[in-house]
C-alpha cells in the first residue's frame, strides 16, 4: 500500500491480484454507501493511528483528501492510478473483514463445514456454526441489550465508547458529514450491521455510522441487511433505529 500511495498519482502502479480484489470491493462499497465508506481516508485516519492530536485545521484539510472518486483502475493490468495527487488509500477499515472472509472460505475448501470467529468488533459464522454475540447497554454493561443468533452471517459493532477513532468522533464526525452531503447531526454510541460476511458487515457499519439513521437504516433495508443505530437525545436518553427485523430484539432501551 505504501509504494502505491507513494506512486500512485505519477504513473499506474501494478499491484498483486489480492491487493487489486481488495480495491475493487473497497470501491463497490464506497459507491453503494454514497461515499461515507471510503477508501481514501488514510489522510484523517493516520492521525489516530498514531495516537496524534490533529486541529481542527488538519481535520478539514484531510477531509478535503478523502475521495475515492480519484482512483481509477484498470482491470485487465491489476494498476491502481490516483488523480489527485495527495489520495492516499488505507485498506484498515476493511482487512480484517476480508481476512475472516477468506479464512472462511479456505477452511470450507478444506472440508471444514462449519466455524465461528471473533475479531474485536466484528464475528463470523458459517457453516452450521451458531454464535450469539451480546449487546450490552453502554451504561450498565451487566444489562443486555440485545443478543444477536449468527449462522452463516456475520456482525460488526462499532462502540464509541472502545475503539480509539471512533470515541474521538466529536473531532472529524461533523467535518467529514458535511464534506459527504450528509445532514444527519445525531451523536453515535453504538452502531451495528449484520450482513452474509464480515467484510460487508464492516464496510456498512461504518456508512451507518456517518449517514446516521435517516438514510443508512433505509440503505440497509434496501439491500436487505439488518442493522442498528443507538444514539443519545439533549436529555442523554438512548435513543434507538432499527431495520424492521430488529425491533423486537432490543431490550432495556
Amino acid at each position: 500500500i505504501n509504494a502505491v500511495n507513494d506512486n500512485s498519482a505519477v504513473r499506474p502502479v501494478k499491484v498483486s491480484p489480492e491487493v487489486f480484489k481488495m480495491l475493487e470491493k473497497a470501491m463497490t462499497g464506497a459507491e453503494l454507501t454514497f461515499g461515507t465508506f471510503d477508501p481514501t481516508i488514510e489522510p484523517l485516519w493516520r492521525y489516530y493511528k498514531n495516537n496524534q492530536n490533529p486541529s481542527s485545521a488538519q481535520i478539514s484539510a484531510a477531509v478535503r483528501r478523502i475521495n475515492y472518486e480519484k482512483i481509477s483502475t484498470v482491470p485487465e493490468f491489476q494498476t491502481i492510478f490516483f488523480s489527485q495527487a495527495s489520495t492516499r488509500l488505507s485498506f484498515d477499515f476493511l482487512k480484517k473483514g476480508y481476512s475472516m472472509d477468506m479464512l472462511a472460505k479456505e477452511l470450507q475448501r478444506n472440508g471444514v463445514r462449519s466455524a465461528s470467529f471473533v475479531a474485536g468488533s466484528t464475528a463470523l459464522a458459517m457453516g452450521k456454526e451458531k454464535l450469539n454475540i451480546v449487546l450490552a447497554h453502554p451504561d450498565d454493561p451487566a444489562k443486555k441489550l440485545a443478543i444477536f443468533n449468527l449462522k452463516n452471517n456475520a456482525l460488526c459493532t462499532i462502540n464509541t465508547a472502545k475503539d480509539p477513532f471512533y470515541s474521538r468522533h466529536s473531532e472529524w464526525l461533523p467535518t467529514l458529514r458535511a464534506q459527504k452531503g450528509v445532514t444527519n447531526n445525531l451523536i453515535p454510541v453504538l452502531v451495528g450491521v449484520q450482513a452474509p460476511n464480515a467484510l460487508t458487515a464492516e464496510v456498512l457499519a461504518q456508512a451507518l455510522f456517518i449517514l446516521g439513521p435517516e438514510k443508512g437504516i433505509p440503505l440497509l433495508s434496501s439491500l436487505k441487511y439488518d442493522g442498528y443505530y443507538i444514539s443519545r437525545d439533549d436529555a442523554g436518553n438512548l435513543q434507538l433505529k432499527t431495520t424492521a427485523s430488529l425491533k423486537n430484539k432490543f431490550k432495556n432501551i
